[in-house]
């Protein structure tokens, strides 16, 4: 559960949350792209979308993780698309549908979007470390991103 305080009362409520489904929808590596050993050998590319379905209370967010070597210009070796949904109960309380455009905008508690990108990043981190790893780069795996990366890479981007 995660808190969000209501600003009319002053009252923090709880928020349910949980997760439904982690898929990977795409995976690709390309053995054939010469990668020096060593951290700084990797240029690490990390995107990030969300969608929102209200008929289902649902959530998702898609990390897609490209990594490539430090060639001029950069070759692509790997790269993967993982998305998690959630369900939220009671979506429809946090998003606003602009009736003229038909522009979605969640109001979400900000440490709820940190969680759900935190532990996003985490299964794709997961996956990408269990396909990558009969290739010839067992080695690679996606670093632990703090709090502030996630909020001026990700989020303050996506906004």
């Amino acid at each position: 559960m995660a808190k969000k305080t209501n600003l009319n009362t002053q009252k923090d409520e709880n928020l349910g949350i949980g997760i439904t489904r982690i898929r990977t929808i795409s995976f690709a590596v390309d053995e054939k792209v010469l990668v020096q050993e060593g951290e700084n050998n990797v240029n690490l590319t990390v995107n990030y979308t969300s969608f929102i379905n209200l008929e289902q209370n649902g959530f998702s967010i898609s990390i897609k993780v490209i990594l490539s070597n430090n060639e001029n210009p950069p070759k692509e070796f790997a790269s993967i698309e993982v998305q998690t949904a959630f369900l939220i109960v009671d979506l429809s309380k946090y998003v606003h549908i602009d009736k003229h455009s038909k522009e979605t905008k969640h109001y979400l508690p900000d440490d709820l979007i940190f969680l759900m990108v935190s532990l996003s990043l985490t299964h794709t981190r997961a996956l990408l470390a269990a396909n990558i790893g009969n290739s010839t780069f067992p080695n690679i795996i996606l670093p632990i991103f703090g709090r502030e990366w996630i909020e001026k890479e990700l989020l303050l981007k996506h906004n």
